[in-house]
């Protein structure tokens, strides 16, 4: 999972044509978000799927931080446009998150 620390390097790994990019908005002090990147670390793919991690405390600035109300929050993304979103550390959201935007 990339560790995204900037608004550059965000935009950049959004917008990778032909993967699906799985982002998981998360902060330190939150317990759920940790059950979601152990999640995330099972279903790895590097074919077809990039997942990377937002702390929201280090990117607030960050456009697709505006509409995070809660942690963890999953959004999908191919080609740079959002096709689906969740929050909460469900593997089940996760999975059909992923198995229907492939």
């Amino acid at each position: 999972m990339l560790h995204v620390r900037s608004i550059e390097d965000y935009q950049k790994i959004k917008h990778t044509p032909d993967k699906l990019v799985v982002v998981l908005f998360s902060a330190a002090w939150c317990g759920p978000c940790k059950r979601a990147e152990l999640m995330v670390n099972f279903l790895l793919n590097p074919d077809k799927i990039i997942f990377m991690k937002v702390d929201v405390n280090d990117l607030d600035l960050l456009p697709d931080t505006f509409d995070i109300t809660a942690v963890p929050t999953f959004k999908f993304f191919k080609d740079g446009k959002l096709v689906y979103k969740f929050s909460g550390a469900s593997q089940e959201n996760l999975e059909n998150g992923i198995k229907n935007n492939i």
